[in-house]
């Protein structure tokens, strides 16, 4: 899945759950997840994100719920 597009999705869930910092979080998580910086993320936000790291990325986003 598009790096972009992972975000977006997570950033809808949260909100959902009236979570204010929304898409922040949404980015937090998945940089430390990934292990880079939050502003590599916003700049190469086309790469495409292996299984392994959505599948903790959505665990990730269940638990910040």
């Amino acid at each position: 899945m598009i790096l972009a597009n992972t975000i977006k999705k997570a950033s809808r869930v949260l909100k959902k759950y009236s979570i204010t910092t929304h898409e922040l979080d949404a980015q937090i998580i998945l940089s430390d997840i990934m292990g880079i910086k939050r502003e590599a993320l916003i700049t190469n936000d086309q790469i495409n994100i292996s299984k392994n790291i959505l599948k903790k990325y959505n665990f990730a986003i269940k638990l910040r719920i």
